[in-house]
């Protein structure tokens, strides 16, 4: 019976430590799982990030783009407002040009014929 109750307790401690070591490989295994899980997760975050910083930076690039864009435009319109402004001087000043030779030529024929009829005038005193 002693030998028995040996065997039996024998077996129950070999039945206990095949608990605890299981019960160790579980936890083993969990805390695997668990570290897997947080590297999966800081793994997809860090993606995540290079993602947005990377869309942060499209969004930089696009912004410095259409502003580029949009002072080259302004300065286009300028440059255009500025010739047709000069364009507009030249033809008013050619048109004073104009009007100053008509001026002239009339003021020329205008003494032209003063002076032909102050000609006439004295031909016909003498």
């Amino acid at each position: 019976q002693e030998e028995q109750e040996w065997k039996q307790l024998q077996e129950e401690q070999q039945l206990q430590e095949e608990l605890k070591q299981r019960h160790r490989e579980q936890r083993q295994e969990a805390l695997r799982i668990a570290r897997e899980e947080k590297e999966k997760l800081e793994l997809r975050m860090f993606y995540e990030e290079e993602e947005e910083r990377r869309r942060a930076e499209e969004r930089r690039q696009e912004y410095k783009q259409k502003r580029k864009e949009e002072l080259r435009s302004k300065r286009e319109q300028q440059e255009q407002e500025e010739l047709e402004s000069f364009q507009k001087e030249q033809e008013q000043l050619q048109l004073a040009e104009e009007e100053k030779r008509k001026l002239t030529y009339i003021r020329r024929e205008e003494l032209r014929r003063y002076r032909e009829q102050q000609e006439q005038q004295e031909i016909e005193r003498f």
